[in-house]
């Protein structure tokens, strides 16, 4: 995964090469804050798509995850405060100073909360980052949730299986432990 998020900073988050449009640079860009939230936050795709700017926290290294006018939440368990690295911040704040509107992710195709379908405004972004995620080694059908899922587990690794339940926000441990866990590492006492 190291591999991944240095390709990512490389290809996604570098500046505009010369041989590259606006509108390539920018909708590279709007990949590159998929990517950052999938892998540094957990976060789920809708919570991507309707992540509003002023629900991060640069000065603290938080992402306040809450309903907001585009958005209800998909649980009550999905409302929380999300810690990033502050690198992640750092980027996404970096980000933040050439954005354009409200939203982290950009689109020109406009919220609708009420739509009775699922609607993700920034598809044209996301179908992207999965194509490169894909070409990049991410065989998951859900490449995306791939990101999610890599999140838990390293958070898990370093701080233990309930921390991950609560970073990934699911109301029952076991969902956390049945799908979002390295089950292929050797774990023994070591005695």
């Amino acid at each position: 995964m190291e591999n991944l998020i240095a390709k990512a900073l490389e290809e996604l988050g570098s500046e505009k090469t010369p041989d590259e449009s606006t509108a390539e640079f920018e909708l590279r860009l709007q990949q590159f804050k998929i990517f950052l939230l999938g892998i540094g936050a957990g976060l789920r795709r809708k919570e991507i798509d309707s992540l509003l700017w002023t629900q991060i926290e640069f000065d603290v290294c938080e992402i306040r995850l809450e309903a907001n006018e585009h958005y209800g939440l998909k649980s009550d368990s999905s409302s929380a405060t999300v810690p990033i690295d502050q690198e992640i911040a750092k980027l996404l704040e970096t980000l933040y100073h050439s954005s354009k509107g409200e939203f982290v992710v950009e689109s020109r195709h406009p919220p609708k909360p009420n739509a009775s379908y699922s609607y993700i405004r920034a598809q044209v972004a996301f179908s992207g980052l999965y194509r490169w995620l894909r070409e990049n080694g991410v065989a998951d059908q859900k490449p995306l949730h791939a990101l999610r899922k890599e999140y838990g587990s390293i958070i898990n690794k370093n701080h233990g299986l309930f921390a991950a339940q609560c970073a990934l926000r699911h109301a029952d441990i076991s969902t956390t432990a049945n799908h979002y866990l390295d089950a292929s590492e050797r774990i023994t006492p070591q005695i």
